[in-house]
């Protein structure tokens, strides 16, 4: 079994040594169409990293760097009505790619918190 985050179990014993700490947990995210509950934690891995990628969990891994998560002509929002019910929906646009559903309202978290020491970098 590989986590959805593409590191393998055989790597557990890592994060529990350190070499991949976990920094920070995010809000639980749920999903809309398959009811699960997601439990996001911000850690660090070394780069570059092979990550392994569960197909019954993602389609396909891109990188994206944080400067394009951060960049605002690569974010969008769109209202969806399911059943009478208004929602929206975030999406990351890089590169062809579409970035939707709980991983872009996880990157939209992630990038809340970290969007003020992120501007501060980037003002030097």
């Amino acid at each position: 079994m590989i986590e959805a985050s593409g590191i393998p179990p055989s790597a557990r014993p890592l994060r529990r040594s350190g070499c991949v700490p976990r920094m920070s947990k995010l809000d639980n995210m749920g999903t809309l169409t398959s009811n699960y509950l997601v439990t996001p934690f911000v850690g660090i891995i070394p780069y570059p990293y092979e990550l392994t990628v569960n197909r019954d969990e993602i389609e396909k891994l891109i990188e994206v760097p944080l400067s394009a998560l951060a960049d605002e002509k690569n974010h969008r929002e769109e209202v969806y009505v399911i059943e009478g019910i208004k929602f929206k929906a975030i999406m990351f646009d890089y590169r062809g790619h579409v970035i939707w559903g709980a991983t872009a309202r996880i990157l939209e978290q992630f990038l809340d918190l970290l969007f003020p020491i992120f501007r501060n970098v980037q003002d030097r």
